[in-house]
């Protein structure tokens, strides 16, 4: 199975755990968005980090994986927030 780019982005209540699931995301990719990622893993580990997440996180919460295509990565502009720039995406 080939690694895919997927763009991971989170809505979590508990200030800690939205601290640790960051630290594990930047790990893996750039952050684009305050709860927004972009990294590469094949979908079966994509899905097994999700799940992982989401059984370490005490209050509520929402995690999505969206994949992207070549389309999109061509479509893509702009800088990580990290570096203080606004990330544009074309359609």
């Amino acid at each position: 199975m080939e690694v895919a780019r997927w763009i991971v982005s989170y809505d979590i209540s508990d200030h800690r755990d939205r601290t640790a699931v960051a630290h594990r995301l930047h790990a893996l990719g750039p952050r684009l968005l305050y709860s927004t990622f972009e990294i590469a893993l094949r979908e079966p580990d994509l899905r097994l980090l999700i799940r992982r997440l989401a059984g370490e996180i005490r209050g509520a919460a929402s995690m999505h994986g969206i994949r992207t295509c070549s389309r999109c990565e061509l479509t893509a502009a702009g800088t990580p927030i990290e570096a203080g720039q606004l990330v544009v995406v074309a359609r």
